[in-house]
C-alpha cells in the first residue's frame, strides 16, 4: 500500500511527459559565435532563408617566441679513478689498483687525494699486472688507501 502511492505518482508524471506537444523544431547547426541568432523558437526555417555570415578579417597574430626547452646533455664519466695499494718510501713508487676497463697510459700524470685533499702526484711508469700498475711518486706523499684520479 505504501509503495503504490509513489508508483502511481511516478507513472502519472511519465504519462504527462509523453502526452506533451513536441512541435518545437530547432536548428541543427548553431550560428557562429559572436553572431546573433536569427531563428525564432517556434517557427522552423529553411536553409535558404538564413543569411550567410560574412567572413570577418582575422586579427594578425603576433608570432609568439617558441619556448626554449632545456635539453640536458649527458656525457659518460671517462675520468680515471683508482686506489693506492702499496707505497715504497725507499724507492718512492706506488702500486695502484684500477678497474680492468680503465687503465692509465704510460707516462700519464695522476693526482693522489686523501680525504678529498690533494697530497701528491704520481707518474705511471708502465709495469702492469692484471688491474695493478706501478707509478713513481713525483711530488707529495702517498699511503695505502689514498684515492688516485686524473683530475
Amino acid at each position: 500500500m505504501k509503495l503504490s502511492v509513489p508508483l502511481i505518482l511516478l507513472s502519472g508524471l511519465l504519462m504527462a511527459g509523453c502526452a506533451s506537444d513536441n512541435s518545437n523544431n530547432f536548428s541543427s547547426v548553431p550560428p557562429p559565435s559572436g553572431q546573433p541568432s536569427i531563428a525564432t523558437a517556434g517557427a522552423p526555417q529553411s536553409p535558404k532563408q538564413q543569411p550567410v555570415p560574412k567572413p570577418q578579417p582575422k586579427p594578425e597574430a603576433q608570432p609568439q617566441p617558441k619556448p626554449t626547452q632545456s635539453q640536458s646533455i649527458v656525457t659518460p664519466d671517462t675520468s680515471l679513478a683508482g686506489k693506492v695499494v702499496k707505497y715504497n718510501s725507499v724507492g718512492r713508487f706506488v702500486v695502484l689498483s684500477f678497474s680492468a676497463s680503465q687503465m692509465p697510459k704510460t707516462d700519464q700524470t695522476l693526482f693522489v687525494y686523501r680525504g678529498g685533499l690533494k697530497t701528491g702526484e704520481v707518474k705511471i711508469s708502465g709495469e702492469q699486472r692484471d688491474n695493478y700498475i706501478v707509478a713513481d711518486l713525483i711530488n707529495g706523499e702517498a699511503q695505502p688507501g689514498d684515492d688516485v684520479r686524473d683530475r
